[in-house]
């Protein structure tokens, strides 16, 4: 039985206890009007709930490549955090901040973190309440507040990447950069926030019109590279997701290029 008909069946329980007790009080004490109208509610917020938990249930996992990429070895210590994960490499001015892809389980993004790391930038994997990056938004706060490097660059992949820009549009004054991967900008960016989107050529999620459209909110430096042969889920190792269109090249590949156009941005910003 899957999460989704566990969540179904209890609050299914729970709603049909909640109207047996409700009609039980009525009947004692005759009042069926409120009786009703309460009944109605309590319907409409158990299915909400019973939605809502079924929704968040389903989402994709990590593969285990990914998993073993959360654990420690070589130069590169990995740490469970209040928020996540740490990647700690051999860098000590530059982290990066990322938030997951929507539904999406947080270690499927731990291999390319961990490449980052090994080339010399820290960085910070979220994993949000229920796999939705917007709901993480305050942690990247907590992990930038604790301090331990000079600049934070906020990074994430699909709706990770538009929560990444929400960040950057509300805490501007704490960002070194913002880094998309197959995301487009959900907010106005500041023009001392340098901005770099990576893109797959054969991404069959993202809406190229979305994306055009949102291009306007960046004032300042914008770099852009699309990967020939790349699409949407190959940024994290979560396997293959629906609406997308097949890769021409490997999860390696895109992984190795995404991973060199991400040193070659923070360390065009190197001081």
């Amino acid at each position: 039985m899957n999460a989704y008909i566990i969540f179904t069946v209890i609050f299914g329980i729970l709603a049909a206890a909640l109207l047996v007790t409700i009609i039980a009080r009525a009947a004692k004490h005759k009042r069926f009007l409120p009786v009703g109208l309460l009944c109605v509610l309590g319907i409409i917020i158990t299915g909400c709930a019973a939605a809502f938990f079924g929704y968040v249930s389903v989402y994709r996992q990590a593969l285990p490549n990914a998993e073993k990429a959360l654990e420690s070895g070589g130069s590169v210590t990995v740490t469970q955090i209040p928020e996540g994960w740490e990647f700690d490499g051999a860098g000590t001015e530059d982290a990066v901040i990322f938030f997951q892809g929507g539904k999406v389980d947080a270690p499927a993004y731990a291999p390319l973190l961990r490449e980052l790391a090994l080339r010399g930038t820290d960085c910070y994997l979220i994993d949000a309440p229920f796999n939705i990056p917007f709901l993480g938004v305050k942690d990247a706060d907590s992990i930038i507040e604790r301090g331990g490097h000079e600049r934070y660059y906020i990074a994430g992949h699909s709706l990770g990447g538009a929560t990444a820009s929400a960040f950057c549009g509300s805490f501007g004054d704490k960002c070194g950069g913002l880094i998309m991967l197959a995301a487009y900008s959900a907010s106005d960016i500041d023009d001392d926030i340098p901005v770099l989107s990576v893109l797959g050529s054969n991404d069959g999620v993202l809406s190229a019109e979305s994306y055009e459209k949102a291009r306007g909110r960046i004032q300042g430096e914008f770099v852009e590279y699309v990967i020939e042969g790349g699409n949407h889920a190959q940024f994290g190792s979560y396997g293959e997701q629906e609406g997308d269109s097949p890769a021409d090249i490997s999860p390696e590949e895109q992984l190795s290029i995404t991973v060199d156009k991400i040193c070659e941005f923070i360390e065009a910003h190197r001081n």
